[in-house]
């Protein structure tokens, strides 16, 4: 099958994207041996193998080690001696959410060393953000460095990377993944500098925002509407934070009754309580769920409680990242199942008064990251 993947062109022109296409599932390095995983390569990768002497820049649509960069100010000509940021990553337009969680899974070691990187995981991207040497993975990983890097991190603060563009859910994963950061080990002040500025960017690009962009939650929703009757039945929300909170909420909008299923009963009891609904543990829910209009699932971890007889079952839309019902499962529902990875596509108008204000405030944060990064210097 062949895949298209985005590339940031190495221009400073906010939006301007090259579309390259490539074969196969996981193309080799100079060096591979033939059939070597994307999997073992992250081993190795993720075991410190760095980018040594060199930056690695975009250029056109491919990685190389251009040698003339170094010794290069963040934006090119001033000479500065710190080393530049990096990002490698990947999305849901190149990458499936299990091998997502697998590559985060990967990247959880390896990270715990670093003062100086950042894991960003969210609904449709595995993003780290570091300073130094980044950890050289194969062409299928997304990688930019200086002003590309920083501008990326803003540019997904402010919800333009988004499939909705400007949603909220996406500035939390930033602000929790800077805190999360801080609460394992010494963060690198240059990297947590950055992650508050993408912050501050995320939450003025939304100040003048008149009506929300919408959430993955809402668009899961109307589309179980699509598929069945919602208003006066009854959906199960299988997980009781934040996203299970929206889930429910959206159903309530749409004038069902919830049932709240989380493995933590006493939470989904208390969720519930705010939606005129009750809470049970995920084996109640199990049983529930067959009975019910519509199912959706935000959870951590598999389901696996949830294994259904032959009966018919109901439209189920799991935002979860990777899936939390099983492939089993999934096979049987045929159009009726909705995975995270289906959001990824944008339908809805691009909103473009949000667009126009957002990528001005980028890049003011970018210049003033970059300002502050050279003084520093």
């Amino acid at each position: 099958m062949t895949n298209a993947f985005l590339i940031k062109a190495s221009r400073a022109r906010l939006g301007r994207f090259t579309t390259r296409g490539y074969s196969g599932q996981n193309p080799a390095l100079p060096g591979d041996p033939v059939g070597v995983s994307l999997e073992h390569r992250l081993q190795t990768a993720s075991g410190l193998t760095p980018h040594l002497g060199r930056q690695a820049v975009w250029v056109g649509a491919r990685l190389r080690r251009d040698g003339a960069h170094r010794g290069r100010g963040l934006f090119g000509s001033h000479l500065m001696s710190p080393p530049r940021p990096w990002l490698i990553g990947v999305q849901a337009n190149n990458t499936s959410a299990v091998e997502r969680d697998r590559i985060a899974q990967l990247l959880q070691g390896p990270i715990r060393d670093h003062g100086d990187w950042i894991l960003l995981s969210t609904c449709h991207r595995v993003e780290v953000y570091g300073f130094g040497a980044a950890p050289q993975l194969n062409r299928n990983i997304r990688a930019e460095s200086g002003e590309s890097a920083v501008r990326h991190l803003m540019r997904v603060a402010a919800g333009l990377e988004s499939a909705i563009i400007g949603e909220d859910e996406v500035l939390h994963q930033v602000r929790e993944a800077l805190a999360r950061t801080r609460a394992s080990r010494a963060l690198d002040n240059r990297l947590g500098r950055m992650f508050e500025t993408a912050i501050a960017a995320g939450r003025l690009a939304r100040a003048e925002r008149m009506v929300g962009g919408g959430n993955l939650a809402q668009r899961a929703v109307t589309w179980l509407g699509q598929r069945s009757e919602l208003a006066g039945g009854s959906v199960l929300i299988a997980g009781a934070g934040r996203m299970g909170s929206a889930l429910a909420h959206a159903a309530r909008l749409a004038g069902s009754e919830v049932t709240i299923a989380s493995r933590n009963p006493a939470r989904a009891q208390r969720l519930a309580r705010l939606y005129g609904g009750r809470g049970v543990d995920l084996a109640s829910g199990a049983e529930i769920a067959t009975k019910s209009a519509a199912v959706a699932v935000a959870l951590a971890g598999m389901w696996q409680e949830f294994r259904p007889d032959d009966a018919m079952l109901p439209p189920i839309a799991d935002i979860s990242a990777p899936p939390a019902v099983l492939a089993s499962i999934r096979s049987r529902l045929n159009g009726d199942f909705l995975g995270i990875d289906d959001l990824y596509t944008r339908t809805r108008p691009v909103p473009s008064a949000y667009i126009e204000k957002a990528e001005q405030i980028v890049e003011i944060k970018t210049r003033e990251f970059a300002e502050w990064l050279e003084r520093r210097a």
